[in-house]
């Protein structure tokens, strides 16, 4: 506001008090200043971050994609039959191959097996039953985030896939929308169809070729029994199946906080499980030790003690450390666990 014809009294606007008012005001190259609320960059980056190093860091570009490789590295598929996405009416008037996949785009029943199904399932058929079955069940109306399908190579492809160039791509669904992220192996990439009752199951396969032209070809392997992630018996090699639940939080306020969040399979022995809150991955203790400096743990002695990774079984609790992650928890925030089992 302008002040005409006045003057201000000695000692109003001092430098110490400029100073103040500056530090309370500004943020300071050498980081002397916080910031005291949320920054709005309106869509710029902030560029040039240094590694990580601990809980509460900012992640670059590079480190996310080092662990989306580690995930992929050892994640098995559903099947390696996917073909399209598909209506109820359009499969019940196919005449399938063993092994052909499709994400089901409307509510209805399969008439093969009388198999109800929704926008979003994942279903294969199998000649062995001549019926179809469900690999993968919608969650709010799209593919389970996490879902990897291969596309089918002896079949012919139907919308979002085509036969010029997607033959033998590996679909990973992202839990948004019914249409995959498509990527072409190279040749010789090896994958295992997982446990879950589709055709082949367990069965490894190797990528001979290029796309669309190459082939997935079944292949021996020598494995060690290790009992955790990988088991062996008379019936052969059997791999970890992803799992996924999810779940509303309780309230929380502070450390040490139980979720109301129990885990409900047994993890496979070197598999930690993952836990995302609306979505995004947080730390998870991964030993006793950790307790206290991560995220999340989960515990069977109400909070006393974090499990190791290794130890965690069904009915093990989630806690939240509130002050740790920096915020806590409400009955508005979804959770979600993801895990390899064998089952």
């Amino acid at each position: 506001m302008p002040i005409r014809g006045k003057q201000l009294e000695d000692g109003t606007i001092t430098e110490d008090k400029l100073a103040t008012a500056l530090k309370a005001a500004l943020i300071f190259a050498d980081g002397s200043n916080a910031f005291t609320g949320n920054a709005d960059l309106g869509g710029f980056k902030i560029i040039n971050v240094g590694a990580p190093t601990a809980s509460g860091d900012a992640a670059r570009y590079d480190d996310l994609q080092v662990v989306l490789a580690q995930a992929n590295q050892f994640r098995s598929v559903l099947c390696t039959g996917y073909v399209g996405n598909a209506t109820v009416i359009t499969l019940n008037g196919l005449s399938p191959s063993d092994g052909d996949a499709y994400v089901v785009t409307s509510i209805g029943t399969l008439t093969a097996g009388s198999l109800g199904v929704t926008t979003g399932d994942v279903v294969q058929y199998k000649v062995t039953g001549a019926a179809w079955v469900k690999l993968a069940s919608a969650v709010g109306g799209v593919v389970p985030a996490g879902t990897r399908l291969v596309a089918a190579t002896t079949t012919t492809l139907i919308s979002p896939l085509t036969n010029a160039t997607d033959k033998g791509k590996v679909a990973d669904f992202a839990g948004v929308v019914n249409t995959p992220a498509l990527s072409s192996p190279s040749d010789g990439e090896a994958l295992i169809i997982g446990g879950n009752n589709a055709v082949g199951e367990n069965t490894l396969y190797v990528y001979n070729g290029v796309v669309p032209s190459g082939q997935w070809v079944t292949a021996k392997a020598t494995v060690s029994p290790d009992g955790d992630s990988i088991y062996v018996s008379a019936a052969g090699v059997k791999s970890g199946v992803q799992k996924i639940e999810t779940s509303t939080s309780a309230n929380t306020t502070g450390d040490a906080q139980d979720t109301g969040v129990d885990i409900a399979g047994n993890p496979a022995g070197d598999c930690a499980p993952a836990v995302f809150v609306n979505g995004v991955q947080v730390r998870v203790a991964t030993s006793a030790g950790e307790k206290t400096t991560s995220d999340a743990y989960f515990s069977v002695d109400g909070g006393a003690t974090a499990r190791a990774s290794s130890s965690i079984v069904a009915g093990d609790s989630l806690y939240w450390n509130g002050v740790v992650a920096g915020y806590n928890l409400s009955t508005a925030d979804k959770l979600a666990i993801i895990y390899s089992a064998i089952i």
